[in-house]
């Protein structure tokens, strides 16, 4: 058996997997992406479904990383889960646990995870600008980008036909779709405060 973890990576520097991996993903990514539409649209309406949901995905796709091909990122993981779980705690919320035995290249979760933080810094803006006070700590500024940068220099060195690629293209769909699967799980009795009922709006949208 092929050890995709370990076989695939080009022997020089080859640009062009990454561009390949975001346009291969970007169908997934952007059915994950449509599940925060209300969110997206209504942050302070939606903030406490969404951090939840962010917490059950998060959590899912770290338990979901393989280990191995570079740094393991654990303590920035650490750290979003720790700032998740403050943010839940403060609204009331009991985010259930999506349990699994899916293993994915660590590249590849490295990839969904980091890039989403990227993008958190731009739904930051958002969240303030719509009146959410305090601020949630999940939405605090990342400071470096040292971790994304490593993840696309590793993605660059990935030969685009090799068995590798197509193990990490694979992968990042798979954990897109685990994402969704986690992020619908906000919607049990599980994650939300005893005696409240689900926001209607948000509940008719998944």
């Amino acid at each position: 058996m092929t050890n995709h973890f370990a076989n695939g990576a080009a022997e020089t520097h080859e640009p062009g997997f990454r561009m390949m991996l975001r346009r291969a993903s970007r169908q997934a990514h952007d059915r994950t992406e449509a599940i925060f539409a209300d969110f997206l649209a209504d942050p302070a309406a939606h903030v406490s479904a969404y951090l939840c949901a962010q917490r059950v995905g998060i959590a899912a796709l770290v338990m979901a990383r393989a280990e191995g091909f570079g740094p393991s990122h654990q303590g920035l993981y650490g750290q979003m889960i720790a700032d998740l779980d403050a943010d839940c705690a403060r609204r009331g919320l009991n985010p259930p646990v999506l349990m699994h035995d899916l293993r994915l290249h660590p590249v590849a979760v490295d990839y969904i995870l980091l890039g989403a933080r990227l993008g958190t810094e731009v739904i930051r803006r958002r969240v303030a600008a719509a009146g959410v006070d305090p601020m949630p700590r999940h939405f605090r500024q990342m400071g470096s980008t040292e971790a994304w940068r490593m993840v696309c220099a590793r993605l660059d060195r990935i030969a685009p036909t090799s068995p590798l690629a197509e193990a990490v293209t694979a992968d990042v769909a798979n954990g897109f779709d685990l994402f969704a699967r986690a992020a619908h799980m906000t919607l049990s009795d599980a994650a939300r405060p005893p005696g409240t009922r689900p926001d209607p709006e948000w509940s008719a949208a998944h």
